[in-house]
């Protein structure tokens, strides 16, 4: 008899199972897609034991008729697509015909669907892929989908589920996600009878994320739009003091479909490069919308995975689009004394007013949007997403403690903390490509390392080379260095080549990217030589100098290890304080 056999058709269906049904997160987004598909207004999801018992999706879309609430349940059956063209321009979430088959074979299940206009609804269940009856029932026009005690019949995947409260964690983020692309639809979920979110469903995306992240995380983010032909890039980005220590809160749209994309998370983060702190992720709600061919989404069985056509070219557009929305004076962070809110963007605070929360302000600013002319396709913008760059006239005022100068400005008064402001300015003049200034030394420098300094040095020989350190060797364990960078200046010694090895080995750890060795060398040469500027008196006009100096800084809000350079108080925020209106003295 021979080695190879075919399974029997309730194994391949349970196989199959498991490519598309992992845990209750995966239902809830089946069925919420499902829902979005039929054209829902609203859609309740309810949840029980983390949804290992009960999940259960009800909506008001247009319902099915009694032939198709079976023919539903039939595998690859579908309304989505005809032919193998039609991939090419789906634009629906679900297409593939397999959720409701899945879900039917390993789990309790039960669909009441009613199409408008029909006199009753059909009701159908199946237990563990067998269909257990099909019977006329009362019910709303749209579908409720109960599925019960999931993997009842499979133990070896049931026990591989988590713990209720990581389980309920990962469906309601199937929500929040699906909330979030679609603000025009009212979305609920409730947790053992308990409403844990909600959204209104009135079209507004920024409404939405009020709703599901809250206003303290939504007031750090800015709007953001790109459009050029068929390409549109647009949503949220958060400002560089709004990080987080994971990539939870960086959500990616293609299409209007939530996506795991590693190119766009990579060039996201690549554009707040030098200005959020080591180990720290910045947070943002991006949607990228292109013509139909130049995506594959049937890559994966859950549809989570696509494929670009055209990676590098959307990794440009991402990092160029968002790093140039992050530079500016709107982006300058103000001091308030009212909370998260009090200091968050005039358009979140107008949003937040609509919610309901206090302290939301009146003024909604119009979203920075560019066009470009040319070829559509993707690529970098090629002006400024924020036309012009709007950083402050800055009037220096004095010093605070020799730590921080105190400027005027137009709409306020700003501290700019010097010793940050001075790891911004030499880090730039470092050169982000190619080799930086160097100073050759008329005397070079002879410099004894460590085991520890040792390994450091050959870690990242190449990156120190392009940042101006010219070195040989000289002995078993000592450099003789020829050259430093330019911000060292003639005056180097031994201690500057120490220091700059021991602050690189403070860095986050080279995780093999291109261009991290170098940025944790460019930054760690910055903290070195700015540290003459803390706790220094400074005349006015290297005041003058240091201020002009970081206007014109490609990333003038924060020093390379995403610490703030600038802070502002405002003058309404001023005037609140003495109690003043509009300028005037309140009686």
């Amino acid at each position: 008899m021979g080695r190879i056999r075919l399974l029997d058709p309730k194994t391949i269906s349970q196989i199959a199972a498991g490519e598309v049904i992992e845990r209750p997160a995966s239902v809830v987004k089946e069925l919420v897609e499902n829902a979005i598909d039929a054209g829902a207004h609203r859609i309740r999801v309810e949840l029980e034991d983390g949804g290992r018992t009960l999940v259960r999706v009800t909506d008001d879309g247009c319902g099915l008729s009694p032939d198709d609430a079976e023919l539903a349940f039939v595998r690859h059956a579908t309304s989505k697509i005809r032919s193998l063209a039609d991939l090419t321009g789906v634009r629906t979430l679900g297409f593939r015909g397999e959720a409701l088959p899945s879900m039917a074979s390993v789990a309790l299940v039960q669909m009441v669907t009613r199409e408008a206009g029909a006199g009753a609804a059909t009701m159908v269940r199946y237990e563990g892929g067998r269909l257990a009856g099909a019977e006329v029932a009362a019910g709303p026009a749209g579908t409720q989908v109960t599925v019960r005690n999931l993997f009842y019949n499979v133990p070896a995947r049931l026990k591989f589920l988590r713990t209720d409260d990581t389980e309920t964690g990962a469906a309601v983020e199937v929500v929040t996600r699906a909330a979030i692309a679609h603000p025009d639809i009212a979305f609920a979920v409730e947790l053992g009878g308990r409403v844990s979110l909600q959204t209104d469903g009135r079209g507004d995306r920024l409404s939405a994320l009020l709703a599901v992240w809250g206003r303290d995380l939504a007031g750090g983010l800015e709007p953001l739009s790109f459009e050029d032909g068929d390409l549109r890039l647009s949503g949220f980005v958060g400002r560089p003091e709004a990080h987080r220590a994971n990539r939870t809160r960086q959500l990616f749209f293609i299409n209007g479909r939530p996506v795991q994309s590693p190119v766009l998370s990579r060039a996201f983060e690549d554009a707040y490069m030098g200005l959020l702190p080591v180990r720290r992720r910045p947070i943002g709600v991006l949607f990228l919308d292109l013509p139909g061919d130049a995506v594959d989404v049937n890559v994966h069985p859950a549809k989570t995975e696509v494929r670009l056509a055209r990676e590098r070219e959307a990794y440009s557009l991402v990092r160029a689009v968002v790093g140039q929305r992050l530079r500016g004076g709107a982006m300058i962070r103000e001091a308030a004394a009212g909370g998260a809110a009090a200091g968050a963007p005039q358009l979140v605070r107008e949003a937040a007013g609509r919610l309901g929360f206090a302290g939301a302000g009146s003024v909604v600013p119009a979203e920075s949007s560019v066009r470009t002319e040319g070829q559509v396709g993707m690529k970098s913008p090629a002006g400024p997403a924020v036309a012009p760059r709007d950083w402050p006239d800055l009037r220096p005022l004095g010093q605070l403690h020799q730590l921080y100068l105190l400027a005027e400005g137009p709409d306020g008064l700003y501290l700019i903390d010097q010793h940050a402001a001075h790891e911004r300015i030499i880090y730039d003049h470092l050169g982000e490509v190619g080799e930086g200034p160097v100073q050759e030394l008329l005397v070079p420098i002879t410099v004894e390392l460590s085991p520890a300094e040792g390994e450091t040095f050959e870690r990242h020989r190449e990156a120190l080379r392009a940042a101006g350190f010219v070195t040989e060797p000289f002995g078993p364990r000592s450099l003789l260095i020829r050259a430093v960078p330019m911000a060292f200046g003639e005056g180097s010694g031994p201690q500057d080549v120490h220091d700059v090895l021991e602050s690189i080995t403070g860095e986050a750890p080279a995780d093999g990217a291109p261009g991290i060795p170098r940025e944790q060398v460019r930054r760690a040469v910055a903290a070195c030589r700015a540290a003459v500027k803390a706790r220094n008196p400074l005349f006015r006009s290297e005041m003058d100098a240091l201020l002009r100096d970081l206007a014109a800084t490609a990333n003038p809000l924060t020093c390379p290890h995403g610490r703030p350079t600038v802070i502002k108080i405002t003058l309404d925020e001023l005037h609140r304080r003495f109690g003043r209106s509009g300028g005037g003295v309140t009686t």
